[in-house]
């Protein structure tokens, strides 16, 4: 049996995930959902940056940030990402 990691503090801020309200994302990990939402925002494309898709992703396992509360803040991207994956498929 595989040694099972619990994670108590925000992976972003680093501060207890008790301290505010959290998100679980569907992979399975947990963020304040605060920071989670603005490591989102901060992906969002736009002329003056470059897209960078990781962002939109879970910081542990690196899938794509899935949940309801988020759904405004991924979909751009999303739309981005399936028209990039076409054209290098």
């Amino acid at each position: 049996m595989a040694n099972q990691i619990i994670v108590i503090e925000c992976g972003i801020c680093l501060n207890p995930l008790d301290a505010e309200e959290t998100i679980t994302l569907s992979c399975g990990h947990t963020w304040h959902l605060q920071c989670i939402q603005q490591q989102l925002e901060n992906a969002q494309p736009s002329k003056s940056k470059r897209l960078v898709f990781t962002g939109c992703t879970c910081p542990i396992c690196r899938k794509v940030c899935d949940h309801p509360k988020l759904e405004n803040l991924t979909r751009r991207t999303d739309i981005l990402r399936t028209q990039v994956d076409s054209i290098i498929v």
